[in-house]
């Protein structure tokens, strides 16, 4: 008979997999760890209790702008795609099981 430490792990494990909240829950608290740290090194920067690298404050607030720009450019981009992407699958699959899927 299998004792029950060696049943625990299996049983967690595959109730683990087996949920859909796990993911977005990992993913909720890793954000918030990562917002929690960006705000703290704000806040300390700001102070002056420790500096940024050279490569963090080399650039001029234009150069800044123009990064901004071009992150922004991208996500509208990669956003059309995805748009685009999920319109043409959409279609496909009402072609082939009828108006009613969507």
């Amino acid at each position: 008979m299998l004792s029950p430490r060696l049943v625990w792990p299996e049983w967690r494990r595959e109730e683990l997999r087996t949920n859909l909240w796990l993911v977005p829950a990992m993913v909720t608290l890793v954000a918030l760890g990562l917002f929690t740290l960006t705000l703290w090194l704000d806040r300390a920067t700001y102070r002056g209790e420790i500096r940024p690298p050279a490569w963090v404050i080399s650039g001029t607030a234009d150069a800044a702008r123009q990064i901004l720009t071009a992150i922004a450019a991208s996500v509208i981009t990669v956003v059309g795609i995805v748009f685009s992407i999920t319109i043409v699958t959409l279609t496909l699959a009402s072609t082939q099981f009828g108006p009613r899927m969507l």
